[in-house]
């Protein structure tokens, strides 16, 4: 379907705001940038940002709806593992290259922003992560159930989740993990993949 040169434009400015919204998001981070600051760097006034984004939470929530398929395709692309070590691994190498080639995702996923919206995309995107995880445990241990690996998936999400959001709290550089804090919450997730998994 052909657009009018008029929506194009529009399609333009928004997208305009959005990156230059994802980049102070990411520098000098979420919490530091304002609405006049992200119409200053776009070069527009603050009457054009807000006809289409009535506040910065309403762009944090566009960001989360056009990254929250970049992590899941990641992990379903990544179907061939065959041990829970080799799953660990991978689960782990594929959230620290997609936190590398996509800075914005550490301030989405570790955000204290939590809005209605924000939740409910949250929700559905580590559903569909924790669903993906369970058919890589039944496919290593098959004697699973479907709500056990899910169970198992919920609780590596929840124990990933938490403590990293503590490790990148405690980090110096706070677009990065605390290390020590990251290898033990890797070595926590492998000893509770073992219970299960290991064999």
């Amino acid at each position: 379907m052909r657009t009018s040169p008029q929506q194009d434009r529009v399609q333009k400015t928004i997208d305009h705001i959005v990156e230059t919204a994802e980049k102070l998001f990411v520098d000098p981070g979420y919490e530091r940038v304002s609405t006049n600051l992200i119409a200053k760097e776009a070069g527009i006034s603050i009457g054009s940002l807000y006809r289409y984004f009535k506040n910065k939470e309403a762009l944090l929530e566009y960001l989360m709806k056009k990254y929250n398929p970049v992590f899941v395709e990641a992990l379903k692309a990544e179907m061939s593992v065959s041990t829970f070590q080799e799953l660990h691994d991978s689960f782990f190498n594929i959230m620290e290259k997609t936190f590398s080639k996509y800075p914005i995702l550490m301030e989405l996923v570790f955000s204290d922003v939590e809005t209605l919206k924000m939740k409910k995309l949250d929700k559905r995107c580590v559903e569909t992560i924790n669903h993906i995880q369970a058919d890589k445990y039944q496919k290593i241990n098959p004697k699973l159930s479907r709500g056990k690996a899910i169970f198992i998936a919920n609780i590596v999400h929840m124990t990933i989740h938490h403590l990293l959001v503590e490790a990148k709290k405690a980090s110096k550089n706070k677009k990065s993990f605390d290390p020590e804090i990251k290898e033990e919450t890797k070595k926590m997730v492998l000893s509770y993949l073992k219970l299960y998994l290991d064999t």
